[in-house]
């Protein structure tokens, strides 16, 4: 052996004493139960080999796998996928290396490397271009960085290179050309590289760790082992990364990892106190430092160690086939941090897992069949910690012991064939005595267990044992401060005597059996050693230590729920409630009940569990997940935290009264899938705001692009048929994406914002013309949300017959054609005013000849004859009578004649007088009766003036005074369904009779009043647009002989005034 061959060995020796001796001290390994979420091309992905991962600066990550880059939302990804047409598109269908420089471009190391626009989506690809000394010197990229002068440096097979800005085109800078074919190839393989804060590049090569200065443009070699250069392997690095203090972490080929101080220039080799870890670290693919300085390695086919730098301890995760929230595989590619701390893990063929930085710490058991002393039955009912710590629990299918230090399970189930054995596997409630022994309620019975002797006691229900327990169905045993074991059954509350082995079931108050419950379900001792018992239908209620009722809580005052599954007791000794409709509580002194308000549908749901932490506060279980809240003092909701198992929880259904705290402040969980056991100190917020983006934007259903319009304070211009629009929101959180909560409101429509929990759609319809602002807001899977949001101006265009210049042309136009109207209008006007003075010279003319045929010489000159008989036959009063009545009239007619219109009473009376003096003249020959409708005004209403006088004259002198007896006149005035019905009726001898007598006069006056009178009405038809007619009937007696007339005139009211 030579000289230098010892001093290596030895050197070797020494670094490997060292790191025995210091590493394993200050690095442990431990078991973590970490929860990864998967992404695969069951979520979308195009390819499950993950190569590299980067996010850009709008906070989008993109994935670069065997087939295709992936642009990822934590929703969808979108496919870009090799086009050789398109210069402008990837060249090739893998890609390997990313990164992501400081002016927010990507880049890519593939066929060539690639240069990404993510704004615009635009790719450019530079080759090697043989005899161009100017290109890239080969087109297979193993790395990307960027120095502290912003240039871009890029490392490949065949060299180092820079790229130029300006020419856009490449620098060539070559490590020592002097050599072999393969010493010069192994020292200008680039696989890796780094830079520090001096202004050098690191770069990890097959020949070894080299330095470049960045001033000097030379290469300085940091060989692991600076003797053994022949050596392909002895000094061949893979990946490194350097962390916040300057040090160098490195992986070497089968030597695993080392520690490079780039000051003192020494290494420290890293060992595990774990094999597994050891060997992993041997070959890896990939290695990164993180914000918060941990180190994590991507193992080439041993999974993924983590560094922890504040308590310097390093944790391995692999795969685990029983739990499907451990790592996907074992075989990693690829690590990447994005900005809110989460790391992403490329697998070799299972696609992306990730971590959250914020992980919650909730250790996860679970059914796993096949797994030895593995958890026995997932549906968990009920906990009980005993004096090691170790925990007892219950089941649907039997009993279990959790061994907490050895991690292990142990089950008992009910054996038929075995008497020393659980009574039945159905088990909802477990308590321990004194002696550490188990007692144990179950769908058939008690059960006594002594674990260290494994003897089992049983308590079946015997209905004929008056002393037994007081139903088969126990739900609930507790074991009182002062020893008592005392137990909730479907009949009573019983007390065990352990002298006679019996139970005391019949001490129940009448108040008690008179109460109509279902089962007793609940026991509870507070501070007072008062015991509270729930029922499943009938409330609760409080005994004293003989069965005596103090107090009852039912569906009254401020407790509305059917049954508590589960008490509690704060610090202050208020009483905390788990019940079917909400969390109640009743304070300590008070008798009132109250319900815990709160907006959250989850709290007022069936909360099945509830625990207070050693701080007080609030964890319960419900059928929605563990929600966690906080009170202020006067008990309003402070905070509210709901975790599920997208969080590592067992599910997010839990069960009935199976939550407890354990001595060590830890709280436990069961559900139906298993239990959780954690520290509520170690449940963390994730504080991360979450950029908020437009994922897509729909016209009428179709998609349209609006990158150009968010955010650069233009609009999206559209169409006034354009108002119907919906869009997609996406929050830029990937922890538990499903879990974030998203808003929007179109400001200058909505009035407040629209909440819409973790839809992620949003729709519009029918919006009005405007300018608008659609905001969308969006929160991270722990409630935190981006106020600031993003915002798409939109403006909305009215159709033209809406604009301005439109609305101005329509005033126009309208001035213009109502110049003209009017212009028309004084013309129709000035026509119709003289239209109307022809009417009215028409109707004066009418009422004119009414007059004179009304009033007619006969009448007068008889009238005057009449006068001058009576006063000749010395019939003075008569004749005075007659004539005043005449003088009368005459006053009345000359007054009226001037009007169209008179009132009822005037016509009525202007009648009366006529038919007076006519009645005189004649000698009583006829009789008359004037009847006017109740629903007419005399005084008010009015009706064309002298309108009947012609009728009336007419019966009295053609049909009454021929008649041989005496006659009799009926006049009526009436309303009916909107027409004025005025009735002449006479018993004279009818218009036959009247006409031949009229033949036969030679002197017989000829009456122009039906003529005048029709034409009146036709004048007032043409005023009022309105039809009348006058019906003239002939009546008949039963022998059909003439007996009479009838004149009906019917108008429209609108003929009155």
């Amino acid at each position: 052996m030579s000289f230098a061959s010892l001093i290596l060995d030895l050197r070797t020796l020494i670094i490997g004493f060292y790191g025995l001796f210091i590493i394993p001290v200050q690095l442990l390994s431990q078991v973590d139960n970490a929860s990864f979420q998967h992404l695969n091309i069951e979520n979308g992905l195009s390819n499950n080999t993950i190569n590299s991962i980067v996010q850009d600066d709008e906070g989008y990550i993109w994935i670069a796998t065997n087939d295709g880059l992936n642009k990822f939302n934590g929703y969808t990804s979108k496919l870009f996928y090799p086009n050789k047409l398109d210069s402008n598109n990837i060249v090739n269908t893998s890609l390997g290396c990313s990164f992501k420089d400081s002016k927010g471009r990507l880049w890519f190391g593939a066929n060539g490397l690639i240069l990404c626009d993510p704004v615009n989506e635009s790719f450019t690809t530079y080759k090697y271009i043989a005899g161009n000394t100017r290109s890239i010197p080969s087109n297979d990229v193993f790395c990307i960085i960027e120095d502290e002068h912003l240039n871009i440096w890029v490392g490949t097979r065949s060299g180092l290179v820079r790229f130029d800005e300006v020419q856009h085109d490449f620098t060539r800078f070559y490590n020592d050309t002097i050599g072999n074919t393969y010493e010069i190839y192994s020292r200008n393989r680039i696989i890796d590289m780094v830079s520090d804060r001096s202004g050098n590049l690191w770069l990890a090569t097959l020949a070894g760790l080299y330095q470049f200065s960045l001033t000097g443009k030379h290469f300085t070699p940091f060989l692991l082992n600076p003797k053994q250069t022949k050596s392909r392997t002895a000094n061949q690095s893979k990946y490194l990364c350097i962390d916040q203090c300057g040090t160098i972490w490195i992986n070497y080929y089968e030597s695993g990892l080392y520690r490079f101080d780039v000051y003192s220039k020494k290494y420290t080799k890293v060992i595990f106190s774990d094999e597994n870890m050891n060997q992993a670290a041997l070959r890896m693919n990939s290695i990164i430092c993180d914000s918060k300085n941990n180190i994590w390695i991507a193992s080439s086919f041993n999974g993924l160690i983590y560094r922890d730098s504040k308590l310097n301890v390093w944790k391995h995760y692999q795969h685990d086939v029983f739990n499907s929230k451990s790592l996907a595989e074992n075989k990693l590619i690829s690590l990447y941090e994005d900005r809110s701390g989460m790391i992403w893990v490329g697998t070799a063929s299972k696609g992306v897992d990730r971590i959250p930085e914020v992980r919650e710490n909730f250790m996860n058991f679970m059914l796993q069949p096949g797994k030895l002393h593995s958890l026995c039955e997932n549906d968990i009912s009920c906990f009980h910690e005993d004096k090691n710590h170790n925990l007892w629990m219950g089941s649907k299918s039997g009993l279990m012991f959790y061994n907490r230090a050895l991690n292990t399970f142990k089950c008992y189930k009910h054996d038929i064939k075995n008497s020393n054995s659980l009574t039945d596997n159905c088990i909802y409630s477990i308590d321990i005595d004194s002696m550490d022994n188990l007692w144990i309620a179950t769908e058939n019975g008690l059960n006594y267990f002594e674990p260290d002797l494994n003897r089992w006691t049983r308590y079946p229900y015997q209905e004929e044992n008056v002393n037994g327990i007081a139903s088969r169905l126990v739900l609930d045993v507790r074991i009182r401060k002062n020893g008592e074991v005392w137990l909730a059954t479907a009949e009573l509350v019983c007390r065990f005597v352990p002298k006679s082995g019996t139970f005391e079931n019949r001490h129940n108050t009448p108040a008690i059996e008179n109460l109509h419950h279902a089962f007793y379900a609940t026991l509870f001792e507070d501070r007072q050693q008062s015991m509270w018992v729930s029922t499943t239908k009938s409330g609760f209620f409080k005994l004293d230590d003989q069965f005596n009722l103090i107090s009852s809580y039912r569906k009254s005052g401020g407790f509305h729920a059917n049954t508590v599954h589960q008490f509690e007791e704060d610090s202050s000794g208020t009483l905390w409630m788990a019940s079917d409709m909400g969390v109640y509580y009743k304070k300590s002194g008070e008798e009132t009940v109250r319900k815990l308000k709160s907006t959250n549908a989850v709290l007022n749901g069936d909360i099945k569990s509830i625990v207070l932490d050693e701080d007080g506060k609030f964890w319960v279980g419900t059928l929605s997940g563990l929600v966690h809240f906080t009170l202020d003092q006067n008990m309003n909701i402070l905070s509210l935290r709901i975790f599920t198992d997208k969080d590592g929880l067992q599910s997010k259904a839990f069960n009935t009264f199976a939550g407890i705290r354990l001595a060590s402040g830890e709280l436990c969980f069961g559900g139906i899938n298993g239990f959780n056991i954690f520290n509520p100190s170690t449940i963390r917020y994730n504080s991360f705001l979450p950029p908020i983006k437009f994922a897509s934007f729909k016209l009428q259903n179709r998609d349209t692009p609006v990158a150009d319009f968010i955010g650069n304070g233009t609009s999206l211009n559209l169409n006034y048929d354009q108002n119907d629009f919906s869009f997609e929101m996406t929050a830029l959180n990937y922890n538990n994406p499903a879990k974030n909560q998203f808003g929007y409101q179109l400001i200058g429509y909505d009035k407040k914002i629209n909440y819409n929990a973790g839809n992620r759609m949003g729709q519009y319809s029918n919006v009005p013309p405007g300018n608008y602002q659609l905001k969308i807001l969006g929160s991270n899977n722990d409630g935190m949300w981006n106020a600031e949001g993003a915002i798409l101006n939109l403006t909305i265009h009215p159709p033209y017959w809406k604009t301005i210049w439109f609305r101005i042309f329509i005033v126009l136009l309208i001035g213009l054609s109502g110049s003209v109207l009017y212009s028309q209008k004084i013309k129709t006007i000035q026509k119709q005013e003289k239209e109307k003075a022809e009417v009215e010279k028409k109707i004066a003319e009418a009422k004119s000849i009414a007059l004179r045929a009304q009033m007619n010489p006969h009448f007068i000159f008889n009238s005057m004859n009449s006068i001058q008989h009576l006063i000749s036959e010395s019939a003075k009063e008569d004749a005075h009578k007659y004539l005043s009545k005449f003088s009368k009239l005459m006053r009345l007619v000359l007054e009226n004649s001037s009007k169209t219109h008179i009132t009822i009473a005037s016509e009525t009376e202007m009648l009366k007088l006529y038919l007076e003096m006519e009645s005189l003249r004649f000698a009583n020959k006829f009789t008359y009766h004037i009847q006017i409708g109740d629903d007419m005004d005399l005084a008010e209403a009015e009706i064309p003036s002298m309108l009947l006088h012609p009728f009336v004259e007419n019966a009295v002198i053609h049909g009454l005074l021929n008649k041989l007896e005496p006659g009799h006149l009926n006049i009526s005035i009436n309303r009916q369904s909107g027409q004025l019905i005025c009735i002449i009726e006479d018993n004279g001898i009818g218009r036959a009779a009247a006409g031949e007598i009229k033949k036969r006069k030679v002197n017989a006056h000829h009456s122009l009043g039906l003529q005048v009178t029709e034409d009146r009405i036709k004048m007032m038809e043409t005023i009022t647009n309105k039809k009348a007619q006058i019906k003239i009937e002939d009546l008949k007696n039963e022998d059909g002989i003439p007996a009479g007339t009838r004149v009906v005139i019917e108008m429209p009211v609108e003929f009155m005034s």
